[in-house]
Parts: structure tokens; C-alpha cells; sequence
């Protein structure tokens, strides 16, 4: 696994235009280990010994983006890629495990693919020679498909606690095993999550969820005391990605991982998951769900509904019905207008409707009409 071949032409040009200038330029970290798995990355990271204000210089004819320039990196679009420009650096003492206090800027890619992480990102691409650059055996993690730290994994994760989660994000993301002495780091540096913003938190959380096998992370994370997860449903691979997350009132002690905002949504669907009962007739789905249309939002319905009947195929009734349901949905909001229904209460009147056709199985269009009517008088 040491082909690259999914580099866009576009960055080669890059490389020519700092070239010219007397500049190396390196594609680095997880740029260079997706090309290698043959993915193309949303964005690209670079980096180089010119310093920001040459950088600055050299693309002074592009937008920048200068946020993380405290740090050494130059963000810009070229040629309508997203990249970002890194001087190399050491980086100081980590106080807050999270950033380092400073940075020194150098001349020494080496010691700059050292401080990184794991070693499936201690990777450069040389793109001026065109040669990969693997001084810590990251093709070797590739083909073995192991996440592993660079160097003493306890320090890494001192340095940086939030590298924690991400070991697990990259196991969910590339379906790898993380090796036995990264996992001792972990266990042995674990507290110290206590200090990043539940911010940070759940966005790795997202990514885990997100993966290729997030069911893989999960169970290492409880293994290993990770954010106390208490239970891991054993279909949740299966599960749309965009949906897992709302999972995480049965996977988590609480919830206090996400924002307000998120974390109300999982609630939500906890409610709903509750109102799903088991072992019922077609009858009485038919009140059970018309009871939900009237107190929850249809997509909300529908999501939790799909998580159920896929970790649980008795449930998959109730996905067929409430298809069904939408399907013969016959009264739309523009007809209520035409009936002369004032704006303010169509939506209400739709959901009373489709309330109605439930639960008497109405499918005769002029009967939803006349009962429209007769909601709107009242």
C-alpha cells in the first residue's frame, strides 16, 4: 500500500509556485494517508519551511484565511481546493492538554511529522520529487490496519487529551484495531477528558458515530472506561449514519456530551422510542401512531421509528404502516388554501386530518374535504 494516485493536479502547481520561491512543499498527515486509501480528502494539508509572512507573500494573489496563523498555518482556496499552509514547528508545553502553550518554528520536516499524533498521520508526500516520505512506518499501520501513537502514547495524549477520542474516531472511521499499548495510554490518561470543552467532545463523538464501524469504538471505549457508556446496541452499523447519534440516550449514562440543542433532540427521541409498544395489533399501531402525529413532528416519527424496526425487526410493522400512512395522504396544504382555509390554520388542520384518516382508515378524498370544512368552522 505505498501507490498514490489521487492527488489533484492542481496541488503539483502548488508545489511549482512555492518551488519558485526556493520553497519545499510537503502534502502531509491525513491528506497523504486518505490519497493512500484511495479517497479523496475535503480539504489538504501542507507543510513547508517558509515562514507565514512568505507565505502570505507567495499567495498574496489568492484569499487567505489567516485564524491559525498564531500557530503557523495559512489557510487558502486554490484553484477551488480548500488547503492549509503549515510552517514547520515543535510545539511548547500542552498546560491545558489540548494546545501547546507555543510553538518554534524550524527547518526539519522530520521533527515536525514527530509531534503528530498516530502514525497513520506521521506521513509526507514530497510532491516536488514525488516520493513518500514514512519515516514512522505509517504504510506499515496502513496495511496492518492498526491505530497506533507516535512515540510514547501517554505523552501524546497528555499533550493533547482530546487525541483520546480521537483514536476512537479513526477506529469507527477505517474499521482499524487500535494497538494494545495505545489502549494502556488511554486507560492511563482517560481523566484527563475531564478537561476539554463538550464542544470538542462531541464532535468526535459525531465522527464515531458517523464511521464505518462505530459498533467497533463503542465496545473499546466501554472496555476501557471511556465516557461511561453503559449499553451498545448490537445493530448499530446497520443504522442510517445520520441517525445513530440519537442512540446515544441508550448508549450514554446522560447526555451531557452535546449541546442543549442536540441534546434535546435525543430526548425527543427517547419519548417517541417509549410510545412504541410491542406485541400490539395493526388496530392499536394505528391509535399509537396517531397519538404521535398529534404531539411530534413527522421527521422526528420517522427517525425514531427507522432506529427501532433496525435494531429490532419485530418493529418493522410499524415502518410499513406508517409508510402507508404518508403514502394515502390525499389532502395537501394547497388544497386546504383552495378551500379557503385562513393560512395560519392549515397545518394544523392537515394534522388533524391525517389524525382522522388513521385511526377511521379514510381514503375517500371528498370525505377528508367535508371534514376540513367542518374543522375550519370550528
Amino acid at each position: 500500500m505505498n501507490n498514490i494516485n489521487a492527488i489533484p493536479k492542481q496541488l503539483f502547481e502548488l508545489s511549482n509556485l512555492f518551488n519558485s520561491y526556493g520553497f519545499d512543499l510537503y502534502l502531509v498527515g491525513g491528506s497523504v494517508r486518505d490519497c493512500i486509501l484511495g479517497k479523496i480528502p475535503s480539504d489538504f494539508d501542507f507543510s513547508t519551511q517558509a515562514k507565514t509572512t512568505e507565505i502570505i507573500e507567495i499567495l498574496k494573489q489568492y484569499k487567505l484565511f489567516r485564524s491559525g496563523e498564531k500557530y503557523g498555518t495559512i489557510g487558502v482556496i486554490f484553484d477551488g481546493i480548500k488547503c492549509e499552509i503549515t510552517t514547520f514547528r515543535f510545539d511548547g508545553m500542552y498546560s491545558d492538554n489540548r494546545h501547546p502553550d507555543n510553538v518554534v518554528f524550524h527547518n526539519d520536516l522530520y521533527e515536525d511529522l514527530k509531534r503528530r499524533d498516530f502514525t497513520i498521520n506521521a506521513i509526507a508526500y514530497d510532491l516536488k520529487n514525488r516520493i513518500l516520505i514514512d519515516k514512522f512506518d505509517c504504510i506499515k499501520a496502513l496495511d496492518s490496519r492498526i491505530i497506533e501513537c507516535v512515540g510514547n502514547g501517554d505523552e501524546r495524549f497528555r499533550e493533547d487529551s482530546l487525541r483520546i477520542l480521537r483514536a476512537f474516531s479513526f477506529c469507527s472511521k477505517l474499521d482499524f484495531d487500535i494497538s494494545k499499548e495505545t489502549l494502556q495510554s488511554i486507560s492511563h490518561t482517560k481523566e484527563l477528558l475531564n478537561n476539554i470543552k463538550i464542544e470538542r467532545i462531541q464532535t468526535e463523538i459525531l465522527k464515531i458515530f458517523s464511521g464505518k464501524n462505530p459498533k467497533k469504538a463503542l465496545n473499546l471505549m466501554k472496555r476501557y472506561g471511556v465516557l461511561n457508556i453503559k449499553k451498545i446496541p448490537k445493530n448499530i452499523n446497520n443504522i442510517n449514519q445520520k441517525h445513530r447519534i440519537y442512540l446515544a440516550f441508550l448508549i450514554f449514562d446522560d447526555c451531557t456530551y452535546f449541546y442543549p440543542k442536540m441534546n434535546a433532540k435525543i430526548l425527543l427521541i427517547k419519548e417517541i422510542f417509549a410510545k412504541l409498544k410491542q406485541n400490539v395489533n395493526i388496530k392499536q399501531i394505528r391509535y399509537i401512531l396517531a397519538d404521535l402525529i398529534s404531539h411530534y413532528k413527522i421527521d422526528d416519527i420517522k427517525i425514531a421509528i427507522h432506529i427501532k424496526s433496525s435494531l429490532n425487526k419485530q418493529y418493522r410493522i410499524y415502518k410499513k404502516i406508517f409508510k402507508k400512512i404518508q403514502k394515502n395522504q390525499i389532502i395537501s396544504g394547497y388544497d386546504l388554501l383552495n378551500l379557503g382555509i385562513d393560512k395560519m390554520q392549515i397545518k394544523q388542520i392537515k394534522q388533524e386530518l391525517l389524525i382522522y384518516s388513521i385511526v377511521n382508515k379514510i381514503k375517500d378524498r371528498n370525505v377528508l374535504i367535508k371534514k376540513a370544512i367542518k374543522l375550519n368552522l370550528h
